[in-house]
């Protein structure tokens, strides 16, 4: 098996395990917290995807296809798309966090605990937008390995994360 090919698969069985754990997670967090809770963490999953999706529009297989064709460029397009990112996730914090406060006023919910979940789901969005620029010059270099091995663990870490969360729910959820 040629290097690319195995390079490929790990990354992409990595890439598996880490989406296999949040699938995971969402149908066993609901036998574990009412359903106001599951419908606020189904409201923050919705706005990290809708965050990560403007944050990061592509970028990444920009750099990854132009890092392949000249990777004396890897810098420059890093800082280049590193600039990009940070704007589209200040971009993505404004809209959304727009629609929070909206949504809050005509519900007549509080917005505080809201406001700080989305103020975390708000970092998760750019440190993923961060990761998958980093990726993307790894793959660029067709040096997909690091990038599995960092997603492999990365992805015990969070489900080692999620379980000690349900774990640790006060007994009134």
């Amino acid at each position: 098996m040629s290097s690319l090919a195995r390079n490929t698969l790990f990354l992409t069985g990595a890439k598996f395990l880490g989406t296999s754990i949040y699938a995971m997670f969402g149908f066993i967090l609901p036998r574990y917290v009412s359903l106001e809770i599951n419908g606020v963490y189904t409201l923050m999953g919705t706005l990290l995807f809708l965050g990560s999706m403007i944050s990061s529009f592509g970028i990444p297989l920009i750099v990854t296809r132009e890092v392949a064709r000249d990777p004396n460029q890897s810098a420059r397009l890093y800082a280049d798309a590193r600039l990009a990112m940070w704007l589209g996730t200040l971009a993505a914090a404004f809209v959304l966090g727009l629609f929070l406060v909206v949504e809050s006023f005509y519900t007549g919910d509080p917005l505080d605990q809201r406001l700080i979940l989305f103020l975390l789901v708000m970092g998760i969005t750019l440190a993923d937008a961060m990761g998958s620029l980093g990726e993307s010059l790894f793959q660029g270099h067709e040096r997909m390995a690091m990038p599995a091995m960092v997603e492999i663990l990365t992805g015990l870490f969070r489900a080692g994360g999620a379980t000690l969360a349900l774990v640790l729910l006060p007994e009134e959820q």
